[in-house]
C-alpha cells in the first residue's frame, strides 16, 4: 500500500509539475500585479482540483461510454499541447487586454487551470491511478488526498516565488529580445 501512495505521489508530482508550471504562470500573468497573480493562481489551482476530482470520480466511466480507448486519449492529449506550444511559441507578446473586443477570458481557466495544470497527463494519470476494475474506492480516495497535497504545493510554490518570478520573467524578456535581435540581424 505504501508503494501504491509514493508511486501515486509521484506521478503526480512529476504530471502536476509545480516546477515547471511557474514558467508559464510567468508567461501569462507576468504582466499583472501581485495580488492579482495570486488570485489568477488560487482560481487555477481551485478549478484544476475540481476538474481532476471529476476525472477521478467518473473519468474511466465517461471514456468507455464514449468507446475511447487510453491510447487514443493519450494521442489526442498530445495534438491538444502540441497546438498549445505552437500558438505561444508564433504569437506575438502582447496583452490581452490591449484588444478592441475586450473578450480576453480568464487566464485562470484557460490555459492555466485546463492545459497547464489539468491538462493531458494530469487527467490520464488520474484515470490511470484510479482504475475502477483494478483498485478499491479507499485506495482511489487516497490518491485524490495525494492530488490535493500535490495541487497546495502547487500554491505555495507560486506564493514563495516572487522574486523567482521576477527574475525568470526577466530573464524571458532578455532572451526574447536577443532572439529578435539574431533574427533582425
Amino acid at each position: 500500500m505504501a508503494d501504491k501512495l509514493f508511486h501515486d505521489l509521484v506521478t503526480l508530482f512529476v504530471v502536476v509539475n509545480p516546477i515547471g508550471v511557474v514558467p508559464l504562470f510567468i508567461a501569462v500573468a507576468g504582466h499583472e500585479s501581485a495580488a492579482a497573480r495570486r488570485r489568477i493562481a488560487g482560481q487555477a489551482i481551485l478549478i484544476s482540483t475540481v476538474i481532476l476530482f471529476v476525472f477521478i470520480g467518473i473519468g474511466q466511466i465517461v471514456l468507455e461510454a464514449l468507446g475511447i480507448n487510453l491510447a487514443s486519449f493519450r494521442i489526442a492529449g498530445g495534438l491538444v499541447l502540441l497546438i498549445i506550444a505552437l500558438r505561444m511559441v508564433l504569437q506575438e507578446a502582447h496583452d490581452p487586454r490591449a484588444d478592441s473586443s475586450g473578450n480576453y477570458g480568464n487566464i485562470a481557466v484557460f490555459p492555466l487551470a485546463m492545459t497547464f495544470i489539468a491538462g493531458p497527463a494530469s487527467i490520464m494519470a488520474v484515470v490511470l491511478m484510479t482504475d475502477n476494475n483494478v483498485y478499491s474506492v479507499r485506495q482511489e480516495v487516497e490518491t485524490a488526498a495525494l492530488l490535493v497535497v500535490v495541487c497546495r504545493r502547487v500554491i505555495l510554490k507560486g506564493e514563495k516565488d516572487e522574486a523567482l518570478t521576477y527574475w525568470l520573467h526577466h530573464a524571458c524578456l532578455l532572451c526574447r529580445v536577443s532572439i529578435l535581435r539574431t533574427r533582425a540581424g
